[in-house]
């Protein structure tokens, strides 16, 4: 098995380490782009290019504890080059149906609900008690934060972060690069590129 280092020493980071925790496993570095002072489980950071110094893809799987989901996508891509792989995790106490799909470098978080056929895409985060109704589809480095509730068949796009406590009712699609702010109710279709909020959801944010 592979030794694991998490990109990221904030709240993400913290997270990620409970849930390898949860799972009886553990990280060995800690990355950070500005690693000065700091710590997570005793383990101090280090920056980007100390790692790649030191460490060997092929002996390395990467966990990013990155919310912004640009970014996120940024450093997925350039870990990929490098010859890293980024396995997904997943809480123990996250509730998964052996039908779903949830592709490399995805995070699922604690009490989360991913029921059957749904399919999770590549670096997106699964937010602490979030629900993902069955046959949903959750694009790539997305990020559904905590307490949303996706319906049944609803489709999000790539890059879009569905604000915590929001509902998304069945069947809806929403497009690549959204901000659903967060307590919205979605009722209908959301074009890429928006940034709305409300119940219904559709005042449109600056």
């Amino acid at each position: 098995m592979k030794k694991l280092a998490i990109f990221g020493a904030g709240g993400h980071g913290a997270v990620i380490a409970e849930i390898l925790e949860s799972q009886n496993l553990s990280f060995e570095i800690l990355i950070d782009d500005n690693p000065k002072n700091k710590i997570l489980n005793g383990i101090t950071a280090i920056s980007r290019a100390e790692f790649l110094n030191l460490a060997n893809a092929k002996d390395f799987g990467i966990l990013l504890a990155i919310g912004d989901n640009l970014m996120r996508q940024n450093l997925y891509h350039f870990f990929v080059k490098q010859g890293f792989c980024l396995p997904f995790v997943a809480h123990r106490r996250a509730i998964i149906s052996k039908s779903a799909k949830i592709a490399s470098g995805s995070v699922v978080m604690p009490n989360t609900v991913i029921n059957a056929r749904a399919s999770i895409g590549m670096g997106a985060i699964i937010n602490s008690g979030s629900i993902i109704e069955h046959d949903c589809r959750i694009g790539d480095f997305s990020h559904i934060a905590p307490s949303a509730t996706l319906c049944g068949n609803v489709q999000v796009g790539d890059c879009t972060h569905i604000g915590a406590g929001s509902v998304i009712i069945e069947g809806k699609s929403i497009g690549q690069h959204c901000l659903i702010g967060a307590g919205s109710v979605v009722i209908s279709d959301i074009p890429p590129h928006k940034k709305v909020v409300g119940n219904p959801a559709k005042k449109e944010l600056r």
